[in-house]
This record gives C-alpha cells, sequence and structure tokens, in this order.
C-alpha cells in the first residue's frame, strides 16, 4: 500500500488531529473494516461495500474507488448519511466537481476534524483519480463514523435502561398506591366487624 509523496507529507504534517491514533496508518484503518461487515469482507472490498450501503440512500452510484468519486458527489452522500445535517445533496450538482470537491473537503476538515488530504485537482485534473488516495480518505471517514455508531450504540443501551427504570418506578408507584387501597379498605372491613 503506497502512497503518493504529497499525501504522505500531508498525513504527516497533520497527523496530530484529536479524532484519530496518530499512529495509526490508514492503510491499518482499512485492514480493520473486517470487523465493520458481518459476511466477512475486509479490506477494499469492505470499504467499498460500506461506502455503497451509505451513499445508495443518497441516490449516489459508488462503482468504485476511482471515477465515483470525481465529481465530489460520493463523498457528500457519504458524509451526508452519517451527519445530514452538515450536506444537502441539492448543493453538489454533477457539473461542477471541482467546487463540490472543495467544499466537501472544506467541510469535512472543518466540522469533522478529516484533514484535507486530498486537493480537487488531485482528482479533478487527472483523467483517472489515484485509487490510493481516495481509498486513504474514505478510510479516515470510515474510521470517525464508525465511533459514531459506537456512540449511538451506547446511547440507545442507556435510553433502553431508563425506559426499563421508568416502567419499574411506576409498578412500584402502583403497587404502592394499591397496597395502601387496600390496607384502607382492610381498616374499614376491621371496623365493621368489630
Amino acid at each position: 500500500f503506497i502512497l503518493s509523496k504529497k499525501v504522505c507529507e500531508k498525513y504527516l504534517i497533520r497527523q496530530s488531529f484529536s479524532i484519530f491514533e496518530p499512529t495509526l496508518l490508514p492503510a491499518d484503518i482499512i485492514w480493520r473494516t473486517k470487523e465493520a461487515f458481518s459476511d466477512g469482507v475486509s479490506g477494499k472490498d469492505g470499504l467499498l461495500r460500506w461506502a455503497q450501503r451509505c451513499c445508495a440512500p443518497e441516490g449516489v452510484d459508488v462503482k468504485n474507488f476511482t471515477k465515483s468519486w470525481a465529481d465530489g458527489r460520493a463523498f457528500a452522500a457519504l458524509i451526508r448519511h452519517h451527519r445530514p445535517d452538515l450536506v444537502d445533496m441539492n448543493d453538489y450538482p454533477h457539473q461542477n466537481a471541482r467546487d463540490n470537491l472543495q467544499r466537501i473537503f472544506a467541510t469535512a476538515e472543518k466540522d469533522l476534524g478529516i484533514p484535507q488530504l486530498i486537493d480537487a485537482a488531485d482528482i479533478v485534473d487527472v483523467p483517472k483519480p489515484d485509487e490510493k488516495v481516495i481509498i486513504t480518505y474514505v478510510a479516515f471517514l470510515f474510521k470517525l463514523f464508525a465511533t459514531y455508531q459506537k456512540s449511538a450504540a451506547y446511547v440507545s443501551s442507556v435510553e433502553k435502561a431508563l425506559q426499563i427504570a421508568g416502567k419499574h418506578s411506576n409498578w412500584i408507584m402502583q403497587y404502592e398506591g394499591d397496597a395502601t387501597a387496600l390496607k384502607e379498605w382492610m381498616e374499614r372491613r376491621t371496623e365493621d366487624f368489630g
């Protein structure tokens, strides 16, 4: 897995950003994607399947890590899938690739903390974008959004626990009310017989 000198320099300069382990290289991230898929697919194919699942609901067809990303819409769809508050797909027309890419990379850096490893020119000014560069960037997005999914699972677990605790609290209050009513009824009955 060899990255271009330009990408490596950008990564090394920016490797201290908060969300990622400084020692975890993008290639390591890619090979760890196996855990995210129940069908056991890993590496590049697993990352591509993840991207396809995320982009399809936004109407973006991802077939590969080259031309499918050239107009910037796949990056936008991937971010929108996880953070709809950041991206409106209507703002990313097919015919404006350079502007789309510049905007989505700036958004990812500003709002998600993903370093801007790619310049729009790296994709737009070449007949076929470098697959390794795109994979690296998508791997960073995968790692970030995997942490979102873990957080969502924790929140869901806490919500369920709170719902159960609420039900238990209601049952206790109902029991106490019924017990008080029964005690009062028994006292009245005792007086009637007494």
